[in-house]
């Protein structure tokens, strides 16, 4: 259901199917509680829902949700690279969904130790969460150079992913930016 909602275009119907895959994923917690990799796309599924939330009451809470989940994950193994890039990518979500967040500097820093961890894991891996923090915080040369490293190791996602993505809004128009997201990203 989770995989169904990221593809739809309709937000009613990609609620729905979060609301679906929330309630299975606590089903198996049900059987499994100490299973870390459903407790992260649990918090994966909670955090995409706030991203598709209006009200700002009911997405802090699913973000809350989310990170707890993440937490609990990384209690059960802290060495899981994914589920750190993961968590990571949503504390960058929250940032950038919500400007006047007072926790903003704290997220960010959370999301940059946890995304270097993951690439202390497997080269590459955290290097575009890495490139998305810096930006939010303003560090071009740091954003270049985690991107490069993302497109070096085949870790870059698609070229519209980039261009969509609120975090990098500063540096979208920039030469550098389109120079690395060359013609055969676009395909």
């Amino acid at each position: 259901a989770a995989e169904l909602a990221r593809e739809t275009k309709n937000s009613s119907e990609a609620k729905r199917l979060l609301l679906l895959a929330r309630e299975k994923y606590n089903s198996v917690l049900e059987l499994k509680p100490d299973d870390h990799i459903v407790l992260s796309n649990l918090g994966m599924v909670l955090a995409e829902s706030a991203m598709l939330e209006s009200d700002n009451n009911n997405r802090k809470i699913l973000f809350e949700d989310a990170n707890k989940k993440f937490e609990a994950s990384l209690e059960l193994n802290g060495e899981d690279f994914q589920s750190l890039v993961m968590w990571s990518d949503v504390l960058i979500n929250q940032v950038t969904l919500d400007k006047n967040n007072d926790n903003s500097k704290l997220l960010l820093k959370k999301a940059l130790a946890m995304s270097l961890k993951a690439e202390s894991f497997s080269s590459g891996i955290g290097a575009v969460s890495i490139a998305r923090a810096s930006a939010i915080q303003g560090h071009e040369k740091v954003v270049q150079k985690w991107l490069k490293h993302a497109k070096l190791t085949g870790n870059l996602p698609k070229y519209e992913v980039l261009i969509e993505d609120p975090a990098f809004e500063s540096f979208k128009n920039r030469e550098w930016f389109s120079d690395l997201l060359d013609n055969d990203l676009m395909e």
